[in-house]
């Protein structure tokens, strides 16, 4: 790594903590909404064993 590249990284984690730190505000930020997941299960006509199963996950996970 070049002393301009490290310089650089430098200044990102700088400016990292003052966001951590509420210092400054983040140039830009994306929201992700919660999928409807009863109605996706419901749409393919799985039961919840069945829908977790495809997901690799446990039933308790999936109803949590």
């Amino acid at each position: 790594m070049n002393d301009e590249m490290f310089g650089e990284f430098v200044a990102s984690v700088r400016e990292g903590g003052a966001i951590l730190r509420g210092e400054k505000k983040t140039a830009r930020s994306t929201t992700i909404e919660a999928p409807d997941v009863a109605k996706i299960r419901a749409e393919y006509d799985l039961s919840q064993a069945q829908f977790a199963a495809l997901l690799g996950i446990s039933v308790r996970t999936l109803q949590n």
